[in-house]
């Protein structure tokens, strides 16, 4: 999939989500969901936390499970070993700064949904991206997660940020 096309499937789904948000921005975080299939895995949303999975290799055997944390303004994940079941990476990141929210204050409005991108930067980086949005900031920003084939599975990855939108004027 080339750079543009990703470039405007993005763009579609941030209009789709800023629409989705002006309509019925209630249904956002508020209420607890089943999880519903997007591009790049399965999605669920509950007052408190938000959970999706994201693609980690090419085979698209292997996935990562991601969760957003709106009380402590973190996202934690990890990618199950499809030989051992165990987490063989774990991943951790405190968001509520890449918003620049504080982190006492109201409790912000998180959305995660991740998406399959083969995203060319470095050598490593998993073959998902994970979509994060606010609903005070209006913004979006997307996290690279890496997938090296050596890491030690007690050491916590970062999230890496790439690219942040505005999807609503604040």
């Amino acid at each position: 999939m080339s750079r543009n096309t990703v470039f405007v499937l993005f763009v579609g789904a941030a209009i789709g989500f800023g629409t989705h948000a002006i309509l019925k921005p209630s249904t956002l975080i508020a209420a607890p969901q089943s999880g519903t299939k997007s591009g790049g895995g399965s999605s669920g949303v509950s007052a408190h936390f938000g959970v999706t999975v994201a693609p980690a290799d090419d085979t698209g055997r292997v996935n990562g499970v991601f969760v957003v944390d709106q009380l402590q303004g973190h996202i934690a994940g990890g990618v199950l070993d499809n030989r051992t079941g165990k987490y063989r990476h774990r991943y951790f990141r405190r968001i509520n700064a890449d918003f620049g929210i504080p982190d006492s204050g109201p409790t912000p409005a998180y959305t995660l949904v991740a998406s399959r991108a083969d995203i060319n930067l470095r050598n490593g980086l998993g073959k998902g991206v994970l979509h994060v949005a606010e609903k005070r900031t209006g913004r979006v920003i997307a996290y690279a997660f890496a997938f090296p084939n050596n890491a030690n599975p007690n050491t916590p990855l970062p999230l890496l940020p790439l690219d942040s939108m505005q999807f609503a004027e604040r």
